[in-house]
């Protein structure tokens, strides 16, 4: 049986490589994500990061062919944007203007020019594959998501998903390294032993909205301390200058004892604004 999966926006903020990992099946992009891509690859941080990755992906496939009417993947599928069915009906208490609707017209006209087709949504928005099921359109979440290799570099920081019910215990209980892991190209979950002191991204896995910042004690994962202090307006701008004022604040406080904030200040000073713009 045919199978088509028409790729939500979400997916590809989440792992811009999506659209490779569909093996010899066809993937469809429809027009909304490309315009949503586009007003996202100027945003800061991760989201607009990776937009901009998804973007040089589907540029390597456009010097390859035709995206509109299809270009062959080494696995032998077929990746393609679609710019039709623009006419389909939709319920009158589904906007056509919304972005997660058009999507949904993309997938009902799949459904009627390809009746002995599957057509199946791909979306990391619970609230879309449950109007998708209204529909009788099949839809589904993405797990193959990209998991460090062995051989990169140690970086000190590790993005992480965590169980949903477990995610809110970081700040009052920390969270047990059990409870989190990462997803590899295979589909399967894989358990995750941080390293003592190693920084982590941690991601909700029933959201793609939720994210903390964390630390491996050595037997649990603890919120970042000093993540709110600005001493003298040095303020930082990213994680990693999240990770590294934290680490910075950490061995002070080590050297100095549990004195307050403002007497480290003194010392510390001169090395954070040398490294940490001010704000």
């Amino acid at each position: 049986m045919r199978k088509i999966y028409v790729i939500d926006t979400n997916i590809l903020i989440h792992a811009p490589e999506a659209i490779l990992n569909f093996e010899d099946n066809e993937v469809l992009l429809p027009m909304v994500v490309l315009e949503e891509l586009d007003g996202l690859k100027n945003s800061e941080k991760e989201k607009g990061r990776n937009a901009r990755e998804a973007i040089r992906h589907l540029e390597n496939l456009r010097v390859q062919g035709n995206l509109v009417e299809g270009v062959e993947t080494e696995q032998g599928g077929i990746i393609r944007v679609e710019k039709n069915y623009v006419d389909i009906e939709l319920p009158t208490d589904m906007p056509e203007d919304k972005m997660d609707n058009r999507i949904l017209k993309v997938c009902l006209g799949l459904q009627k020019d390809y009746p002995e087709g599957q057509i199946i949504l791909v979306t990391k928005d619970m609230l879309l594959r449950i109007k998708a099921q209204m529909l009788s359109i099949t839809a589904q979440d993405y797990t193959t998501d990209r998991i460090l290799k062995e051989e990169e570099q140690y970086s000190g920081r590790l993005e992480v998903y965590v169980e949903e019910d477990h995610f809110k215990e970081l700040k009052k209980k920390g969270i047990k390294p059990e409870y989190i892991y990462q997803m590899g190209e295979d589909g399967i979950r894989h358990q995750v032993v941080p390293e003592m002191n190693q920084f982590l991204i941690l991601k909700a896995d029933q959201s793609t909205k939720k994210t903390q910042l964390g630390r491996f004690d050595g037997t649990k994962v603890v919120p970042l301390q000093y993540k709110k202090s600005k001493p003298y307006g040095v303020s930082p701008r990213n994680v990693g200058q999240l990770f590294f004022a934290s680490t910075f604040w950490r061995k002070m406080q080590n050297i100095f004892g549990e004195c307050c904030i403002s007497k480290l200040e003194k010392v510390a000073r001169p090395r954070l604004a040398a490294i940490l713009p001010a704000t």
